[in-house]
């Protein structure tokens, strides 16, 4: 077997909240600086809500501060999801999305550092959208936020737009590497019904049937998300889909 490097990335979420979690957030950013060598990290990634969209009215302003304390304190590539709390529950979600999107969409730009990792964004269809492949693995991140639901046509396009992305990216890396150590996919929401259609999507990339799966793609799969606000390792028993798992983080306050 293929031998790799080890590596690790630093996942969060679900704040600031307010004005103490800012200077939770900037603290924690700052001190990465003191571990990521030792840690191997590549990179890190907020998987969205950076504020409570009823406290903030998703004002430009909390967008920025947000961006600031990562340019500013970050030694790594840092992309930034969005959560429900930083668009589709904001006051004015297309205001919200503009403000989420010209601060946080190519992001990960502005680091030096980026040589030592690859960062693409699906620039023609849904530029929030991310992928890297990191020695061996492939991590990626789709747009997948919590409640409220918009509009049924615009979630449904989305849903289908996500399962589209993993599976481009599964398939475009097994066949110029011919291997994959195991996927990871970043998004913001807990599991519910209203996402399910995404989880079946994904794992027919992987299983062929009930039980079987598609030649070397018996790998891991984690999709790792916020929303919740309590650290969990889940699965979903419906899927049947033993490699696949769900792993939600802390609150940010509380990692």
């Amino acid at each position: 077997p293929r031998k790799y490097e080890e590596f690790s990335f630093y996942a969060m979420g679900d704040i600031p909240y307010d004005n103490r979690d800012v200077q939770t957030l900037q603290n924690q950013v700052r001190d990465l600086n003191n571990v990521y060598l030792n840690d191997k990290a590549k990179f890190v990634v907020h998987v969205g809500d950076m504020q409570s969209g009823m406290d903030s009215k998703c004002e430009q302003s909390f967008y920025a501060r947000v961006q600031k304390i990562f340019v500013d304190e970050s030694p790594l590539p840092t992309m930034v999801l969005a959560g429900d709390n930083d668009w589709n529950n904001c006051p004015s979600p297309p205001v919200a999305w503009y403000n989420y999107a010209s601060h946080f969409i190519g992001l990960e730009q502005l680091w030096n550092s980026g040589e030592e990792i690859s960062i693409e964004r699906w620039n023609e269809q849904r530029p929030e959208n991310f992928v890297s492949f990191v020695n061996g693995v492939v991590v990626l991140s789709v747009n997948l936020v919590g409640l409220p639901l918009l509009s049924p046509t615009e979630w449904d396009k989305r849903t289908a737009d996500n399962v589209l992305w993993v599976r481009n990216n599964v398939n475009s890396y097994f066949r110029t590497e011919g291997e994959i150590r195991a996927v990871v996919i970043f998004g913001h929401s807990r599991y519910r019904g209203e996402i399910h259609p995404f989880f079946t999507g994904i794992r027919s990339i992987f299983m062929s049937d009930a039980s079987s799966y598609r030649t070397g793609l018996k790998i891991p799969v984690i999709y790792l998300h916020g929303d919740g606000h309590h650290f969990e390792i889940s699965s979903i028993p419906s899927l049947n889909w033993d490699q696949f798992n769900t792993v939600m983080v802390d609150q940010g306050k509380n990692a």
